[in-house]
């Protein structure tokens, strides 16, 4: 299979969206408690729960809003898309970017507001939430920019 120019935008969107699902692997919050030591947790972790009884509702539509890239720039790679996926794309990436950069409120979404304030200042972005918006902010650069130049 040949790769067509306008294809280009195509592919680099679905492996920005990839390599975002691969960043769920990654410690996506890290937790730093002082004496009580340190430690983090992975994507997959806050969105099904480390003991899988709580999960997110964020958590499952970041998973669909990559789904949604990755399946919507594979139609598009076969030529089965149509100029409205481009648009698809970019609202489900920039989406999924922002769940990505507010992990840390996931965390402690169900808490009063006197325990939220103690916890939230031991929580921060880990390098798996941080790379994953980055990435999807990415791919939907380049679903953007193949909207800028279809004819």
């Amino acid at each position: 299979m040949k790769l067509e120019k306008k294809q280009i935008f195509t592919l680099g969107a679905l492996c920005s969206a990839v390599l975002a699902v691969i960043m769920l692997f990654l410690d996506a919050v890290k937790v730093d408690a002082g004496l009580f030591g340190s430690g983090g947790a992975s994507g997959f972790d806050i969105i099904f729960g480390k003991d899988r009884d709580n999960v997110s509702i964020v958590g499952i539509v970041l998973l669909l809003c990559l789904v949604a890239i990755i399946v919507l720039s594979v139609l598009k790679m076969v030529g089965k898309g149509n100029k409205v996926y481009n648009l698809i794309i970019v609202v489900a990436a920039v989406l999924a970017a922002i769940i990505f950069f507010m992990f840390t409120t996931n965390l402690v979404l169900n808490m009063d507001s006197t325990a939220y304030e103690l916890v939230k200042s031991l929580y921060s972005l880990g390098i798996g939430a941080i790379l994953g918006g980055i990435f999807c902010l990415l791919a939907a650069g380049c679903a953007a920019a193949e909207i800028v130049t279809e004819k």
